[in-house]
């Protein structure tokens, strides 16, 4: 019979450290050479010391629970790629299972997949504290007590003299460690309960049962600072945070968790900081770069978030998410044509981005490009039909190719998407004004200003349109208005000149024209090159008589 070698390999999170240290110190009591990571490994060294000590062990015990397989970003999942490490080399596989794991969970089906869903048909173990005395003796009489050769277990390879000495240092620190006991395991058990609970208030009392009991257990402070986040009690939120980072401060997700909290206050300054820790820990962690990316874009440091998002599509090249931010970044650095690569290589990677064909859009109207914008409004709107504001920044294109009807059914539909936005009844007034639907006209400035009482435009339009109709007063009542709201107004100016001049009133209609031509000398230059003030003043010649008063005044 092929001798049983009693040398064992423990995986884990640190979220169960002592259950983890708990088996390593029964299983070393009974003669077991036991690996367990216990001082974390760095980036560089992973693959040499993890890979060795499987290799040279020929069992692999994974414990299983659920915060184990909670999602966090990391550069390197090391539980994960300790699992596959086990399968590619063949070791005899024992899943201990911990806080009522769930294989048919959901979350559990989606984490164990690819090549390590084979760990979920190996025969697992249950462990709990009462019974712990025959869980190790049944772990050590049955599971690791096997021939070897019926695992068709690979024959083992001796740790280099390097990763020796490191080994010997875990063994040292670990022996050093306070023997867990039972208040500790306890809490472990409230632990899991809070993290399988869908109620807030539930995780909140469980975490803090937990943290009552071990007040060390810096990852319980972490997830109760997530709940005061999502409860929007910021303060509450950065102190849990504050207590986890001070426990173990070499964990760069609880910094992100606490930059994006800073973030959500408005203290710029300390995410940025916190983002840039979770960098220094870990070099590759890509949420840190995206986040911190976003920080910048809030602060209008567009240079500094393209070195985020660009180092961002390095590390994370297939995520179409990263490309649309840089390509938004760009665009708000004037950078169109980087801008249209981006939003297009958004669209390749994710063909159902709605916000990629939209702003992608935007830019091509910005150029002059109407129709191409309307063939991304198009697609964004076919993705998302309830998208309002693609209807309206398609109604915008269709206005500048002077398309007013197609221009007004977009807006239309824009307004029942969306009946809250001035702009939108204001560019419908503009368009209805070119199809000198003046009283349709109006009737679009009317609710504009009620939505919006400051807003100058649609008090000179609204004047515009009563003038077209020869309600000369009223049309001066609302120029009145524009010019109060905006006393640089020149446009106001200038169209009270012509009312003026429509009702006799020549010395108020030549001030007007006086004042139009210093607020904006253009209007000087337009009138001497026969420009569009010429044309519009020719249908009115009290108005022209006047503005040429105006003129040699000026």
């Amino acid at each position: 019979m092929e001798e049983n070698h009693k040398s064992v390999f423990i995986s884990y999170r640190r979220t169960n450290l002592p259950w983890a240290l708990l088996i390593y110190e029964k299983l070393t009591d009974l003669g077991y050479d036991v690996f367990l990571d216990f001082i974390s490994i760095g980036s560089g060294d992973f693959e040499q010391i993890i890979v060795e000590n499987i290799k040279a062990r020929n069992h692999f015990i994974v414990l299983l629970s659920p915060s184990a397989i909670e999602h966090k970003e990391e550069q390197i999942d090391w539980y994960r790629r300790e699992m596959e490490y086990a399968l590619k080399y063949q070791r005899n596989i024992v899943p201990i299972t911990l806080g009522g794991f769930d294989y048919k969970a959901p979350e559990t089906i989606e984490y164990f997949s690819g090549e390590i869903e084979k760990i979920l048909k190996y025969n697992s173990l249950p462990l709990s504290y009462p019974y712990l005395p025959a869980v190790i003796d049944k772990l050590c009489n049955q599971y690791l007590n096997i021939q070897l050769d019926k695992v068709n277990h690979p024959k083992l390879h001796p740790v280099s003299p390097e990763v020796e000495r490191y080994v010997n240092n875990q063994k040292q620190r670990i022996e050093e460690q306070v023997p867990v006991d039972e208040k500790r395991l306890l809490a472990q058990k409230w632990y899991e309960q809070a993290n399988k609970s869908r109620v807030l208030t539930e995780k909140m009392r469980l975490y803090s049962k937990a943290i009552q009991l071990d007040p060390k257990l810096y990852y319980a402070y972490n997830n109760r600072g997530i709940i005061y986040d999502v409860m929007k009690k910021y303060e509450k939120a950065i102190d849990n945070y504050s207590e986890a980072i001070e426990l173990e401060p070499n964990m760069p997700w609880v910094y992100i968790n606490r930059g994006l909290t800073y973030y959500q206050m408005g203290q710029y300054e300390n995410a940025i900081n916190d983002y840039n820790q979770a960098i220094k820990l870990a070099p590759k962690f890509s949420d840190a770069y995206r986040k911190r990316g976003k920080v910048f874009i809030e602060l209008n440091q567009f240079d500094k978030s393209l070195k985020d998002f660009t180092k961002l599509i390095k590390l994370d090249p297939d995520n179409a998410e990263n490309y649309y931010i840089r390509a938004q970044v760009y665009e708000n650095l004037g950078q169109y044509e980087k801008a249209i690569e981006g939003f297009s290589q958004t669209i390749l990677l994710d063909p159902k981005f709605t916000g990629a064909y939209h702003n992608r859009g935007v830019i091509y109207h910005e150029l002059g490009k109407y129709k191409e914008a309307i063939d991304d409004y198009n697609q964004s709107i076919k993705l998302n039909p309830k998208y309002a504001e693609g209807f309206f920044n398609r109604g915008l294109s269709y206005f500048k190719l002077k398309r007013y009807e197609e221009a007004i059914e977009n807006f239309n539909k824009a307004i029942e998407l969306k009946p809250g936005e001035h702009e939108t009844y204001y560019i419908r007034g503009n368009s209805y004004s070119k199809l000198r639907q003046f009283e349709n006209a109006i009737e679009d400035y009317n609710n504009t200003i009620e939505i919006n009482p400051t807003y100058y435009g649609a008090y000179n339009n609204r004047g515009i349109s009563f003038f077209e109709l020869k309600q000369y007063k009223k049309a001066i009542i609302n120029f009145n208005q524009a010019i109060k709201l905006n006393p640089e107004f020149a446009e106001a100016f200038f169209n009270r000149g012509i009312s003026n001049s429509e009702l006799d009133k020549e010395k108020e209609a030549i001030e007007d024209f006086d004042q139009a031509t210093r607020l904006d000398p253009e209007f000087v230059k337009d009138f001497n090159n026969h420009g569009d003030i010429y044309q519009e003043l020719r249908k009115h010649e009290k108005a022209i008589k006047n503005f040429e008063k105006a003129i040699n005044q000026f």
